[in-house]
């Protein structure tokens, strides 16, 4: 009698588990996925030689549920949902770990590296600039993948023991400092006018005027708070260039129906000049005592594109010489 009892209780539990839908990622959010990896297979080595080495892993976050994508190593606490058609990939669900507006590169699968990313409404992003994103956090997983990496950060001496990596966002650089404040508002308008004149006649002035400016200002640091400094400008800066360098080698590219038909869609070419005109407007709007590190972002951003006309082969050197683009 209790054999059978239990055999009933397991045949119910069995029923019960093959009547649960199987989870699926939303049509849009798979179709927004396929985009950015055939992007980023199409024109990666063309924006950033190389690119294309790091493999496509994703992590998609909705409210309850996340999915991961091009992994071969999942772990036991994911499970297979089965082969996507459009992703062209075996797909992994858990229950949701990771915030739903996330937009970040993490060890969170087996200790590897895998992009994050809440769906668009989550992160309040467009269609256009969330597959774009996806392309910068690619950039990111890129770096963290040199095998130099966490070894040459370490040499910064910018943790202070702190294991968790805080110390990027807690940091106490001086953002409250009058005469920092003074020297960077200076730096970010001699960067942002030589940028904006870059095929004027001009340029060689307003060149010389951002260096005297630049230098004026990391002279106003002490040398650990310049090294904080750098290296966002090297790291977060230059994944925000990266971004607006897919669209500009996107020039000629023309999305799919299915693309254009996705909720909050922007042409490409259309984004690609609000990126560039809004990270030029916020280099000399964003104040560094209200955005702090942020304005880092944005000195990165105008400092690799003015590389791009200084020096094309700047990129050459950028893992083998870090953190500091002005050797380049």
């Amino acid at each position: 009698m209790r054999v059978f009892l239990f055999s009933a209780v397991y045949l119910i539990l069995g029923l019960n588990s093959y009547s649960q839908p199987i989870p699926r990622m939303r049509i849009e959010d798979r179709i927004r996925v396929h985009e950015a990896e055939f992007l980023y297979k199409k024109y990666g080595n063309q924006v950033w030689p190389g690119l294309t080495r790091v493999p496509f892993t994703l992590i998609v976050v909705y409210d309850s549920t996340e999915f991961l994508i091009n992994c071969s190593k999942p772990g036991i606490d994911f499970r297979n949902v089965g082969y996507d058609s459009i992703l062209n990939t075996q797909v992994y669900v858990r229950r949701a770990r990771n915030p739903d507006n996330s937009m970040a590169v993490l060890p969170v699968v087996n200790g590897q590296n895998s992009i994050i990313a809440g769906v668009p409404e989550n992160t309040g992003l467009s269609s256009t600039a969330w597959i774009i994103a996806l392309l910068r956090e690619h950039f990111l997983h890129y770096i963290y993948q040199d095998p130099d990496y966490v070894n040459d950060v370490t040499k910064l001496k910018l943790s202070k023991g702190d294991s968790l990596g805080m110390w990027i966002s807690n940091y106490p650089f001086p953002y409250d400092n009058s005469s920092t404040v003074k020297e960077y508002s200076r730096f970010s308008k001699a960067l942002h006018d030589a940028l904006k004149n870059l095929d004027s006649d001009k340029f060689e002035l307003f060149l010389q005027t951002y260096a005297k400016a630049r230098n004026a200002f990391k002279k106003g640091l002490k040398a650990e708070e310049y090294k904080y400094f750098s290296f966002h400008v090297w790291q977060e800066g230059v994944a925000r260039y990266i971004e607006f360098k897919f669209l500009e080698t996107m020039e000629k590219y023309k999305p799919s129906y299915q693309i254009q038909q996705l909720p909050n869609y922007i042409s490409y070419e259309d984004y690609k000049d609000q990126l560039f005109r809004e990270e030029l407007e916020n280099l000399i709007a964003y104040k560094l005592p209200e955005q702090k590190r942020n304005c880092f972002y944005l000195i990165g951003f105008a400092e690799a594109a003015m590389l791009d006309y200084l020096n094309p082969d700047w990129k050459k050197l950028y893992l083998k010489n870090k953190f500091y683009l002005e050797k380049y």
